[in-house]
């Protein structure tokens, strides 16, 4: 997992807006692929080091394992990566938060959050929601987040 290939975002177009929504998806995803990568890592069940992870339901209750997930959420990721991981997310979110603020709402869904006035929160489920339909991959991840496979 750790030679994982994460596309890096295109650090040279800081200063400049977004083409097109496919571009701005294509950001969006390489920082959710890393952060989803870098959630896996540090997971103390599902990380690649844990040796419980097959035995979930015989080592421990359903409702043991939900607090011990709701208690590693709290601590937070970026606490448990390390300098080099924590500058990669930071300089990814600042560099993606420069590129929409100079990006017109020509960007049809760059637009689409603005004129509805969404927070930073809501554009990114949005977003992810967008994800889903773009990409099968992030479809159970959608549906987990819902508690509806």
């Amino acid at each position: 997992m750790d030679d994982m290939h994460i596309p890096d975002l295109a650090y040279e177009k800081v200063e400049r807006g977004y083409a097109d929504q496919w571009e701005l998806m294509k950001d969006f995803l390489s920082l959710l692929d890393y952060r989803l990568y870098l959630y896996y890592k540090y997971h103390q069940w599902l990380g690649p080091s844990s040796e419980l992870r097959n035995m979930l339901g015989v080592v421990v209750s359903r409702e043991e394992f939900e607090h011990k997930l709701s208690l590693a959420a709290q601590t937070g990721l970026l606490a448990r990566a390390n300098e080099a991981e924590r500058e990669r997310v930071l300089l990814g979110e600042t560099m993606f938060r420069l590129r929409l603020e100079a990006t017109g709402d020509s960007v049809y869904l760059l637009g689409l959050l603005r004129r509805f006035g969404l927070d930073d929160f809501m554009s990114r489920c949005v977003m992810l929601s967008y994800a889903a339909l773009l990409d099968g991959k992030y479809e159970r991840l959608v549906a987990y987040l819902q508690d509806d496979i």
